[in-house]
């Protein structure tokens, strides 16, 4: 009786630090090296997860003990839906743990949604049919597999007591580079770059209940490309393309303070830190550049802005160990099948995606007002889900909007229309070249067709341009120096720059897809 009892403790525990397995692994591994997180992980976040891993144990043993309450056949029925649940979610979890190769937007954009969609049907199907003839068998093997990987829960212990025991520090951020007084001239360019802003959702193919006013005020008064392609299909690989000018075809992370970029065409990865970017490029020039984002830790890879922030994706857990225990719990059910269907990426909560917004946008109007800067660079949290902004109400939520994306690129119009009255305010909105772009289409949708927004309004009063020609936006770059520098006149003159030197360019990626 007494190894009966131990078994079952062995079997609830482990499979509780099993389900956790996702998160051990970010917390003590940590596939990004530190790169997304705003600082390292303290003490009290070791002690949350462990205590996670408790609770849960706990949970399932007294689970097991309602259903031994409800008769053997009913118990065994139970016990072998709980495993089977409990098996894919930990397969979830860690193919989430590689979402650039297992992805469910990777696997749709290389194979197309119906063929993904007619694996995942057949692969259900596969397994009812198994499980309904072995299922007896499944339990088994998934029984024996708990108990086996049960060492897993204190080598995981041990280790986090060791870097517990560490001193957490912090990660030092680059200083700004100084201001120069005077700049060069007094040309200004803004850039507004909405993360995850589709063209078909936002323009070609938008829904009819969704108004854009001041996105389709922007446009009438902008050259609007019809056919622009971003140079990556994530945030990780696009904004560095963006910066650089140069494609980068794969990242690698190098710690907290770097990444490694390898270039479309080339074979080996080179540090970001050691690569000439935008900002570093125009300070030598005599130019003063101010950036603000989200997702990449701006301040501790970039150098050249005089003005550098960012805005972390994954929130730092705080206070006391119930507030970082709630947190790893509700990140948890974010690994759940199809939680990210409905919420976006799990590590970008909605009340941290709130903050993020709030923070940025104050930064925003602060900054678009700042004649000191001849470069604002904004790389925007929106549309990017989850969401943030009830449409129907007119407010931000903490919980989502009703409408989700769309909802969010409703927030996105209204940001744009406060950037507008708070600049014209001050005469600066018809002096000023605003570029408005996104780093990758929105993935999560059928029938993609990987084209991104990209309006540029010059300054002084000119008419708006559609142009319909293909380009890759790591244009963007040259584009920003040129614009700077007068060198583009006008907006056909603007126009005939992007024929001549943006087109064709670095879309061969997207031919292989079929667009």
């Amino acid at each position: 009786m007494r190894r009966f009892r131990l078994r079952r403790l062995v079997i609830a525990f482990s499979l509780a630090n099993l389900c956790c397995l996702n998160p051990w692994i970010v917390l003590l591994m940590d596939p990004c090296l530190g790169y997304l997180r705003p600082r390292p992980p303290e003490r009290l976040d070791y002690a949350a997860l462990a205590a996670l891993v408790a609770l849960l144990g706990l949970l399932f043993l007294a689970a097991d003990r309602l259903a031994m309450r409800l008769g053997p056949a009913r118990a065994g029925a139970l016990r072998s839906a709980g495993f089977l649940a409990a098996a894919l979610f930990v397969l979830n979890s860690v193919r989430l743990l590689h979402p650039g190769r297992f992805g469910l937007n990777v696997l749709v954009n290389a194979y197309g949604t119906a063929a993904v969609a007619a694996a995942l049907l057949l692969g259900a199907l596969g397994i009812a049919v198994l499980l309904r003839r072995r299922l007896k068998a499944a339990v088994a093997a998934a029984l024996f597999a708990v108990q086996v990987l049960s060492p897993l829960l204190p080598l995981f212990l041990a280790m986090a007591a060791v870097r517990a025991l560490a001193a957490p520090g912090a990660w030092p951020e680059r200083r700004p580079a100084p201001l120069h007084s005077p700049a060069r001239n007094d040309r200004r360019v803004i850039v507004l770059v909405f993360d995850e802003m589709d063209q078909a959702q936002a323009f070609t193919a938008r829904d009819p209940a969704l108004r854009l006013p001041e996105l389709d005020r922007f446009r009438a008064a902008s050259l609007y490309a019809t056919n622009a392609y971003p140079p990556a299909g994530r945030t990780l690989e696009a904004m560095p393309s963006l910066i650089n000018g140069r494609i980068v075809a794969d990242v690698r992370f190098a710690g907290p303070a770097d990444i490694l970029l390898r270039y479309e065409g080339t074979g080996r990865h080179v540090p970001w830190t050691g690569e000439m970017n935008l900002f570093r490029e125009l300070h030598a020039e005599g130019f003063n550049s101010a950036l603000s984002g989200w997702f990449h830790p701006y301040p501790r890879v970039l150098d050249g802005p005089a003005y550098c922030r960012w805005h972390p994706m994954t929130a730092a857990a705080s206070g006391p160990l119930g507030d970082r225990l709630w947190r790893q719990g509700i990140d948890l059910l974010g690994l759940l099948p199809g939680a990210r269907l409905i919420h976006g990426s799990r590590a970008a909560d909605p009340l941290s995606h709130l903050r993020n917004f709030r923070r940025m946008r104050e930064e925003a109007l602060a900054l678009a007002r700042d004649r000191r800067f001849n470069l604002v660079f904004l790389h925007w949290p929106i549309p990017h889900p989850p969401g943030i902004f009830d449409r129907a109400l007119g407010r931000l939520v903490e919980r989502g909007g009703a409408g989700g994306y769309a909802d969010n690129l409703a927030l996105a119009d209204r940001t744009l229309g406060e950037l507008r009255r708070a600049m014209s305010a001050g005469g600066m909105w018809d002096q000023t070249a605003v570029i408005v772009t996104s780093d990758h289409w929105r993935r999560m949708v059928p029938n993609v067709h990987f084209r991104v927004p990209f309006l540029v309004k010059l300054g002084g009063r000119q008419p708006g341009r559609t142009f319909a020609g293909e380009f890759n936006t790591v244009i963007l770059r040259d584009l920003v120096r040129d614009l700077l520098h007068g060198r583009i006149a006008g907006v056909e003159g603007l126009a005939a720059w992007l024929g001549g030197r943006g087109s064709r360019r670095g879309i061969g990626y997207y031919r292989k897809m079929k667009i």
